[in-house]
């Protein structure tokens, strides 16, 4: 613990503070594309059939029932 402690005070002293929250935030960004892009929505499905799915051998994204990756937004006052 202490020299993980220690790796980021050298990190947030050496670099910069905002350098290490902008390598941060590429990696969050990252982690959210790797989701958006590579994980199946699995609503509607039991854990049943996800487990039956993935013991067949097929790929996780042969799940997906389209391949679209859509955003809703909520517009106030429409």
């Amino acid at each position: 613990m202490i020299y993980f402690l220690a790796g980021v005070a050298a990190i947030a002293t050496g670099p910069g503070l905002a350098f290490t929250f902008a390598v941060f935030a590429v990696i969050c960004l990252g982690g959210i594309a790797f989701t958006l892009l590579r994980m199946p929505e699995t609503t509607g499905y039991s854990l049943e059939a996800i487990e039956k799915h993935l013991r067949s051998g097929k790929p996780l994204a042969s799940l997906r029932r389209d391949s679209f990756v859509g955003v809703t937004v909520a517009v106030a006052g429409k």
